[in-house]
């Protein structure tokens, strides 16, 4: 709730949610433990619907990046793939790099 860079992407992460559903992405928004209230609350108000998990030190290999808001992908098979995407991207942007993770580009 207090990240504006944050906050400005949420309605385009809702909609790659989905858009990309049927293709296999399911994104999952985290937080810390201290602000996990009001960030459930602010991305409700956003319109998000995708799940919202708690941040937890066994993320902090690749999600540690001393950035917010950073991002990280996971395939099938539960295992990080790429590197830690520092910063908030545009939908154009975030479609472009799920669409070479899913194999499209």
């Amino acid at each position: 709730y207090w990240c504006g860079p944050c906050m400005r992407e949420l309605p385009d992460l809702q909609r790659l949610s989905e858009d990309y559903a049927d293709r296999g992405l399911l994104l999952l928004g985290v937080s810390d433990r201290e602000y996990e209230r009001d960030n459930a609350a602010a991305a409700a108000d956003a319109g998000v619907s995708y799940p919202l998990l708690r941040y937890v030190p066994e993320l902090d290999p690749w999600m540690n990046t001393g950035y917010i808001p950073t991002t990280i992908f996971v395939n099938a098979d539960g295992k990080v793939v790429g590197e830690a995407v520092v910063g908030s991207r545009s939908y154009e942007d975030w479609a472009a790099l799920i669409g070479q993770y899913l194999g499209e580009a």
